[in-house]
């Protein structure tokens, strides 16, 4: 089973990144999900699966926001005032997610699949049912191409440059 602060493993990561629409979440999104204990990558995977960075998404189904909130998790979470906040939206988001982590005993998986359709449907499938499969495989990938993304950050989050760097910096040579 897959264990919290652990990216899941998946094959085909070869998707781009949305960075221009994420670059000003992401290190709120890195905030929050430490603080919760998340792993960075995996609240970023959410994020992009749910909204595409989008902070005005809705659903028809009545979920809003970055991480795609349903109303009913507002009140359990410290009702914020404003579910379209990108930081207050993220904060209630990261706190649902880690208390589905703690639910599932750790399993990811499942966490995903609940935050997906409820644990009351992960438990009465006994494990993510399998119309959730795809949910939790885009979001697999999505964490790890931001895992790996994140290890070669920050540079890769500050804005370009105007010019060339010195050869000495682009070859990594020592100056």
């Amino acid at each position: 089973a897959q264990r919290a602060n652990q990216p899941l493993v998946v094959r085909g990561q070869g998707a781009k990144l949305p960075l221009g629409r994420a670059a000003p979440y992401v290190e709120m999104a890195i905030r929050h999900a430490r603080s919760h204990g998340l792993e960075p990558a995996l609240v970023l995977g959410v994020i992009e699966a749910e909204s595409y960075f989008n902070p005005k998404a809705d659903s028809r189904a009545g979920a809003v926001g970055k991480m795609q909130l349903m109303p009913e998790h507002w009140p359990k979470l410290k009702d914020p005032s404003n579910p379209y906040d990108p930081d207050e939206n993220v904060r209630v988001g990261c706190a649902y997610l880690s208390k589905l982590v703690r639910t599932h005993k750790g399993d990811v998986h499942r966490a995903i699949a609940a935050y997906n359709t409820g644990s009351g449907n992960v438990r009465k499938h006994q494990g993510p049912p399998t119309y959730t499969l795809g949910y939790v495989l885009r979001i697999a990938r999505a964490q790890a191409r931001w895992s790996a993304h994140l290890t070669r950050a920050p540079r890769t989050l500050r804005p370009r440059s105007p010019g060339p760097l010195p050869a000495v910096q682009a070859t990594g040579a020592a100056p």
